[in-house]
């Protein structure tokens, strides 16, 4: 089934791990997607201006096509500073919190109505 199929259902298609392996530009001129998941390949180092002006670039041509945008695998604060200054719209990894059973994530989110406070990273609960 192709991905126009998909969203006719009303599903939407995400590109994975952009920036490794075989996705590539190429599927983003031929593939009608709705997000765009930046691989955690591309944050090992904050202070690199390479892969600052690379990540830069990615965010804007996503924005450019209208995806949005997820950052995997980010476990730095300084990230989370670029790229919400970029205009990433969603960012997921261990700078948040580890992965946990079911049961604890039930608990702490839906349960307590637990929060981070984004400006300190700290966890709060309700």
């Amino acid at each position: 089934m192709a991905v126009g199929q998909l969203k006719d259902f009303g599903f939407s298609c995400s590109l994975d791990d952009f920036g490794n392996g075989y996705s590539s530009f190429s599927v983003l001129t031929n593939t009608d997607l709705t997000v765009m998941k930046i691989d955690r390949s591309l944050f090992r180092d904050v202070s690199n201006p390479r892969e600052r002006i690379l990540l830069s670039h990615i965010l804007q041509t996503a924005n450019e096509l209208n995806l949005e945008t997820v950052a995997e695998g980010v476990e730095d604060r300084q990230y989370i500073d670029f790229l919400r200054k970029l205009g990433c719209d969603y960012v997921q990894g261990f700078v948040f919190y580890r992965p946990m059973p079911a049961e604890e994530f039930e608990e702490r989110f839906l349960i307590r109505n637990e929060k981070i406070d984004l400006d300190s990273l700290e966890r709060v609960s309700k």
